[in-house]
C-alpha cells in the first residue's frame, strides 16, 4: 500500500479526477490534477537527492504546494513533515537536525528563519522554494519536466508516512511519528459521525500542519472525495 494513493484512489476509481479536490482563491483543483502534479514531484524527489525513507521538511502556507508536496513525498516512499510556520530560527535548526531531513520545502517569506542558521546546519538540506527567489530553485522549475504518471513505491503498513511535531513546551519538539497504515482511519470521524461525503466542503480554521486540520482537509477530506 501507499499513504498517497489510498487518499487519492478512491475518487480516481470512483471517476471522480474531474472533480474538485481542492478550492484556493480562483483555481479549482481537481483529483486528476493533484494526483497528476504530485506525480511529478514523487518522480523529481531522486533528483533533490530524495531516497525512500527520507524526510522532506515543509514550512509552506495553506496552499496546493502543501498537498502536491505532502502526497508526493508519500508517494515516492519518503516521510512529509509539515512544520509550524512560527518556529524560530533556533527551532527550526533543532527540527532540520533532528529530522536528518534531505530536502526543505519553503515559502519565499521563511527563508528569513532559515537563511540565519544555513551556514551552521552539519548537513544542510537541499532547499526548494515555492515561489522564485534569488539563489533558490523554485518548486514549479523542480517539477515541471517530470512524468505526471508515478506508480507509488509499495509500503509496508507500518512503515513511516508522515511525522508531525510537538510544540515543544516541555522541552525540544518530538516527532510523532504516523504510518502508511493510519491514513486508512482518517475519514472515519467524517464519514461516520458528521455524514461527509463526495461533494462536500471542508474548511478549517487551523493551518494545515496542525494535526486537527491536516487530519481532516487532506487526510479524510481527499480519501471521502
Amino acid at each position: 500500500m501507499n499513504a498517497a494513493a489510498a487518499l487519492l484512489g478512491p475518487a480516481l476509481v470512483a471517476g471522480r479526477g474531474d472533480h474538485p479536490a481542492l478550492l484556493f482563491g480562483d483555481q479549482v483543483i481537481t483529483y486528476a490534477d493533484l494526483d497528476a502534479q504530485s506525480n511529478a514531484f514523487a518522480d523529481a524527489c531522486a533528483d533533490l537527492g530524495v531516497r525512500q525513507g527520507d524526510r522532506v521538511l515543509m514550512m509552506v502556507s495553506d496552499r496546493p504546494q502543501f498537498f502536491i508536496a505532502f502526497l508526493g513525498t508519500m508517494k515516492a516512499g519518503a516521510v512529509a513533515v509539515a512544520l509550524n510556520l512560527r518556529l524560530s530560527a533556533e527551532d527550526l535548526k533543532f527540527t532540520i537536525a533532528d529530522s536528518d531531513c534531505r530536502l526543505f520545502v519553503v515559502d519565499p517569506q521563511f527563508l528569513e528563519t532559515y537563511a540565519p542558521i544555513a551556514k551552521s546546519l552539519a548537513r544542510p538540506p537541499a532547499v526548494l522554494v515555492t515561489e522564485p527567489a534569488d539563489g533558490y530553485p523554485s518548486f514549479d522549475d523542480a517539477i515541471k519536466d517530470h512524468a505526471t504518471i508515478f506508480e507509488a513505491v509499495p509500503m509496508a503498513p507500518d512503515d513511516m508516512a508522515f511525522w508531525m511535531y510537538t510544540s515543544g513546551t516541555t522541552g525540544h519538539p518530538k516527532g510523532a511519528i504516523h504510518h502508511h497504515g493510519s491514513v486508512l482511519a482518517g475519514d472515519r470521524f467524517l464519514a461516520r459521525v458528521l455524514g461527509v461525503g463526495p461533494e462536500d466542503r471542508l474548511f478549517a480554521t487551523s493551518k494545515l500542519f496542525f494535526a486537527f486540520s491536516l487530519g481532516h482537509c487532506l487526510l479524510g477530506a481527499l480519501r471521502l472525495g
